[in-house]
């Protein structure tokens, strides 16, 4: 009898000690698993942290540049107004400057809505319809030749549809013969093409800009490129040049824009279910900008 309480008071303090150590195990288990999830939260944090940090610096860039751009044709109103007030000035030519002034206000209260629709959700507002892509392209064109530098030409090389031979440094390469059709709202991705080819010229003071539109081989897509021969992207912004705010381009921080052109305009070709990306030209100056949409 006493042989079997020893033996039975043994293995009772054995398996004790052999459940504390599972115990142990077990805490030291939990309080790994509890260190790991708190770094990874604290990881997480600091990166949300740091994307905080970078999109509240773009959003100041972006406060001051609107500022800017808001300012200065304000300011050239007052002073059209104030030198024709004065017949200092011809009163047509006082309101063809001041015309022109309000359009870049117009142009910057659009985009400021159309980023605030966006952003709160709600899509921008669609029309869509079959188009002729390339009579679009040529009207964007033809309209945004006097803003071209001296030194400075513009040349389309259009797919099949229909051409025509534009002036005042546009040459036309294209093929009269067929079309290109697409379902878009006209208004919207003339806006979006439109942008591009405004990129172009701004940031164009020598060479030529080229606009280019073709089908794919299985004849389910159509491209649109815009060729310019600026100084290119800037290499760090390019994973970026999509988002809101980004205006960097190199050796031209004096032409920066609001940085909301590109970012509408990829909302508008998202809409259309297509695709818009750019790079900088390899074997030239310059950079390349492509429109992916769907065919008739």
């Amino acid at each position: 009898m006493i042989n079997e309480a020893i033996g039975s008071s043994t293995y009772s303090h054995s398996r004790a000690g052999v459940l504390s150590y599972v115990s142990i195990f077990e805490n030291l288990w939990i309080q790994t698993e509890l260190y790991q999830q708190i770094s990874e939260s604290s990881r997480r944090l600091e990166l949300a942290n740091e994307q905080l940090k970078i999109h509240d610096k773009m959003q100041q860039e972006f406060i001051s540049i609107a500022s800017h751009e808001l300012r200065t044709p304000v300011q050239s109103i007052l002073g059209f107004a104030s030198l024709a007030n004065k017949a200092q000035i011809e009163p047509i030519q006082a309101c063809k400057g001041i015309l022109l002034e309000a359009y870049k206000l117009q142009q910057l209260t659009n985009d400021l809505l159309d980023v605030s629709r966006i952003e709160s959700g709600a899509s921008l507002s669609y029309v869509m319809e079959k188009v002729r892509i390339n009579e679009i392209i040529l009207n964007i064109v033809n309209a945004i030749k006097i803003s071209l530098k001296q030194g400075v030409s513009i040349e389309t090389g259009l797919g099949p549809n229909i051409g025509g031979v534009g002036s005042g440094g546009i040459h036309d390469n294209s093929d009269n013969n067929k079309e290109i059709e697409i379902y878009a709202d006209k208004i919207r991705i003339a806006q979006a093409i439109s942008n591009i080819v405004g990129n172009a010229v701004k940031f164009t003071d020598r060479g030529t800009i080229r606009v280019e539109s073709l089908v794919s081989v299985d004849k389910k897509r159509v491209e649109i490129k815009v060729c310019d021969s600026g100084n290119g992207i800037a290499e760090d912004i390019l994973p970026n040049l999509f988002d809101k705010f980004v205006t960097k381009t190199p050796g031209n921080e004096n032409k920066r824009g609001t940085g909301l052109g590109l970012y509408i305009t990829k909302a508008i070709i998202d809409a259309h279910k297509g695709e818009i990306f750019a790079a900088n030209n390899n074997q030239t100056v310059g950079a390349t900008f492509t429109i992916v949409l769907p065919s008739v």
